[in-house]
């Protein structure tokens, strides 16, 4: 039996030496690593039961019991995607022909894009000209954005003729006007905004026993 035991002198699931399945250096080093890693990590953890109870695991920087809590938000968030809970606007089910289950979606498309495409434009050229300017999403961080972001559209909105263009001292140039510099930042700061609301919301969430 116990020469059945042993693994036989060649395996396949065995590299050979020499062979080019056989690991690389930089194949063994990291397993050794990760080896003594894992083997550390066990020694450090204590026999008691009780003890066990003490050792803060976390996961990305949270506890186990705020992980939780942020899959069960996260689990809310999406409750309206369960082919369950969706409506079809003429009540149809979603097996018969010609249902969508799309009943109380927000249309991005019907109530944004499509009514406003010209400012949409517009602000799409100022967010461009802005990276060239600072960088790509930079304003997401500015400090106090939303305050400085609103004294921002109220520059513009001061000077806005309607018709005049942001070719003062720092401006974009003669091919945007205040009007779409105003659009600009009602939409950072508005964003900033619902940013911070969800922020808090999420922190609220944690908080909650």
């Amino acid at each position: 039996m116990k020469f059945l035991m042993q693994e036989p002198r060649f395996s396949p699931l065995r590299a050979q030496e020499g062979s080019i399945s056989e690991p690389s250096a930089e194949s063994k080093l990291v397993d050794s690593t990760l080896n003594q890693g894992a083997f550390t990590a066990n020694a450090s953890v204590p026999k008691s039961s009780d003890s066990l109870e003490q050792i803060p695991y976390t996961f990305q920087g949270m506890t186990l019991e705020q992980a939780a809590k942020y899959h069960k938000q996260i689990v809310d968030s999406v409750k309206h995607l369960n082919p369950s809970q969706e409506l079809d606007p003429a009540g149809l089910s979603a097996q018969q022909p010609g249902a969508k289950l799309d009943k109380g979606k927000v249309d991005i498309l019907r109530g944004a894009i499509q009514y406003f495409p010209r400012t949409l434009k517009a602000i799409a050229h100022i967010s461009e000209l802005g990276a060239r300017k600072y960088s790509w999403k930079g304003w997401e961080v500015v400090p106090d954005g939303i305050r400085r972001y609103g004294a921002a559209l109220m520059r513009h909105l001061f000077h806005e003729d309607p018709f005049s263009t942001d070719n003062g001292p720092g401006g974009l140039g003669e091919e945007v006007i205040h009007a779409a510099q105003v659009a600009w930042n009602a939409c950072a700061r508005c964003e900033l905004i619902l940013k911070e609301l969800e922020e808090r919301q999420f922190g609220q969430a944690n908080k909650q026993p």
